[in-house]
């Protein structure tokens, strides 16, 4: 969780389905589906790494 949302880690590809719409995921643009966010490995990392960012 990050500011109430959830991240959730897929593949780049991924295809998210939003009402009707379908998105991909890639190393360049997450999915926002709800409280849900759908990132990349290399984006979930460089989100961990940012210096404003604490973990639990």
């Amino acid at each position: 969780m990050f500011g109430g949302i959830e991240i959730i880690e897929v593949e780049p590809g991924t295809v998210i389905e939003n009402n009707g719409e379908k998105i991909e995921v890639t190393e360049t643009n997450a999915v926002r589906k709800g409280w849900r966010c759908y990132m990349t490995p290399d984006q979930v990392a460089a989100l961990k790494a940012h210096p404003d960012v604490k973990s639990k």
